[in-house]
């Protein structure tokens, strides 16, 4: 427990209140706040941002009154204890819960997310995130191939692509790949 903790291990929290907020149309916050005035926040990334956000307030009804605390315990019980399990809808509601509670843990013992909810950094990997949205195959990786040095340059490769250009990801792949 860091010298900057806002309460003790052994004190009680409570969460209070589970709140969203709907910003365009696929990007919602959850706010999840306690009796102990502090508040998490967490992040759902899907189209159905309506759906999302009713889902997080459906959580309100088993997470209200618990101590925020046991993130994982919760992550099973909201996953176990609903009717329908998975999908993408339930799995961007669960991350956003799951990552205002690690918010909220963090604030109470005084560390920083990263140090208590993912473990230390990993300093030797490298990445690329490529959004490609409209854009020509051979001109998309023949911006990237070159500013990277082909696949020496990097360990890991996330295409986020329009889904009318299935086979655009495959040949992106082929030609970033071979440099």
């Amino acid at each position: 427990m860091s010298e900057h903790a806002v309460i003790g291990p052994n004190e009680e929290i409570v969460v209070t209140k589970i709140e969203t907020f709907v910003l365009e149309k696929a990007w919602v916050f959850v706010k999840i706040s306690t009796d102990a005035d502090i508040t998490g926040w967490g992040e759902m990334l899907k189209g159905d941002a309506k759906a999302c956000a009713a889902g997080a307030l459906e959580v309100a009804n088993y997470l209200v009154g618990q101590d925020p605390r046991r993130v994982t315990h919760h992550w099973q019980a909201i996953h176990r204890g609903a009717f329908y399990r998975g999908g993408p809808v339930k799995t961007a509601i669960q991350s956003g819960i799951d990552i205002a509670l690690w918010d909220i843990t963090g604030k109470c013992y005084g560390v920083p997310v990263d140090a208590h909810a993912y473990g230390p950094p990993i300093d030797d990997i490298v990445g690329i995130q490529v959004t490609v949205g409209g854009t020509p195959v051979e001109q998309s990786a023949g911006l990237i191939a070159p500013a990277f040095g082909g696949v020496g340059g990097f360990d890991g490769l996330f295409f986020e692509v329009d889904h009318t250009d299935v086979g655009g990801v495959s040949q992106n792949r082929k030609t970033i790949l071979e440099g």
